[in-house]
């Protein structure tokens, strides 16, 4: 409950343009899961959970400019279900909007990321 707790703090940071403020609260909501996840080895909702934080993590890492922090966080989410079609459509549409970003660099490693990640999808 604390995480998704510290989740709903961190969204509604994130939303209302404090993104920065909501970057250690989303960090501490994917800490605080992964700890559950780790007794609970078999709850999909504590895997689903986990997986929601680090896409909100993801989010407000690239609304703040820090993208290698945001892909940071993207690999935490694939390697949270692998086979879950749903987070690789998450992950995908998280690559494309740090495609998007102004602050990104590598704009077609980022694409080809999007891309990859739906071809997982399937």
């Amino acid at each position: 409950l604390y995480a998704i707790t510290l989740h709903s703090l961190g969204n509604a940071q994130h939303r209302t343009g404090a993104a920065a403020d909501a970057v250690p609260v989303l960090e501490e909501a994917v800490r605080v899961q992964a700890e559950v996840l780790r007794e609970l080895p078999d709850s999909a909702e504590a895997r689903r959970n986990l997986a929601d934080h680090h896409l909100q993590l993801a989010a407000a890492r690239r609304k703040v400019g820090n993208l290698a922090a945001a892909e940071d966080a993207l690999a935490g989410l694939k390697a949270v279900n692998p086979t879950d079609a749903n987070q690789w459509v998450d992950v995908a549409a998280e690559w494309a909007a740090c495609s998007a970003d102004p602050a990104q660099k590598d704009k077609p490693k980022a694409v080809a990321a999007a891309v990859d990640a739906l071809r997982q999808a399937r």
